[in-house]
């Protein structure tokens, strides 16, 4: 399926995927214990060829990029509700083809003024290079996939997204928010043709939520320093009460306790970007407080 980045993606989220894309592409993250897939699954779903990690040394198990845990817990899903490997294969070759060198430049040429929103350093420097030669280069430029934009676009715009996969092997991406954007053709098939879909959203936020976070958070910039410092306290449990103080609504404040479900409760909240602040109180009697000065990244 041909990827429009006008259509789906837009200039301003390509720029912002290249500011997250050394982090969520980083190599090394999750091995396979940490992903909550067995190795005898991960090993049948390599041999299949769905995976695109590699392994560190032949007799090393192989690594995985924020980017590949995502596609993994992904196949889980869809293998889940029945969805074949040929089939899956097929998504898997286009998921993670990478955007094309005439695609992007046609994009920035329209968009040109947001190139110069790019913090300084080699990755502007080269963008405004590319931007002005004259000839393409014969290679990707950018070398980002369309799972990792998919990616960014839940990060970022703190929308939900999901992947719609036809039994054919179609598929595209799906934002329930932009009815727009689809063609008479796209929104027919969503109506009567037979489809699966999997919410890129919601894997990010059970990813959030899980006890495997915590180690890895810092290291992803996927929040803020002060939500990610929030997120660590929960995780480590050393703490009272956490109080939420809301903005504008009925409910102006909920006190919640420690137990099991505060950690998706927390990450709800902050993805809804609602809150004025969050007051922790620890053991000792100390207060922390997190204003929400800066925009959560996470739909």
């Amino acid at each position: 399926m041909p990827i429009t980045l006008d259509k789906y993606f837009g200039a301003a989220n390509l720029l912002k995927a290249l500011e997250l894309s050394e982090y969520i592409a980083q190599e090394g993250l999750f091995d396979v214990k940490n992903t909550g897939v067995t190795y005898k699954t991960v090993n049948h779903w390599d041999g299949q060829g769905l995976l695109v990690s590699r392994r560190t040394g032949e007799s090393k198990w192989r690594k995985f990029s924020f980017v590949d845990f995502i596609w993994l817990k992904m196949i889980e899903q869809f293998r889940g509700i029945g969805i074949s490997i040929p089939l899956l294969r097929k998504v898997k070759a286009e998921i993670f083809q990478e955007i094309k060198s005439e695609d992007i430049y046609k994009l920035f040429k329209k968009n040109k003024g947001l190139v110069d929103k790019l913090p300084e350093g080699e990755q502007k420097d080269q963008l405004k290079a590319f931007l002005d030669s004259s000839e393409l280069p014969s290679k990707t430029f950018l070398g980002i996939p369309v799972l990792q934009l998919l990616i960014c676009e839940t990060i970022f715009d703190r929308i939900p997204v999901s992947l719609i996969v036809f039994t054919d092997g179609n598929w595209f991406p799906w934002y329930e928010d932009r009815p727009a954007i689809y063609s008479e053709e796209e929104q027919h098939s969503m109506t009567y043709h037979t489809h699966v879909t999997v919410s890129v959203t919601e894997i990010i936020k059970e990813f959030l939520s899980s006890d495997k976070s915590a180690f890895i958070l810092s290291k992803l910039h996927i929040l803020s320093p002060t939500e990610t410092k929030l997120l660590e306290i929960v995780h480590s449990g050393e703490y009272e009460s956490i109080t939420i103080h809301f903005k504008g609504q009925k409910v102006t404040s909920l006190e919640m306790v420690k137990a099991q479900h505060v950690k998706r409760k927390i990450v709800d909240i902050l993805s809804e970007n609602d809150y004025q602040e969050i007051v922790i109180k620890s053991h000792q009697g100390m207060v922390s407080t997190i204003k929400n000065t800066v925009k959560m990244k996470i739909s």
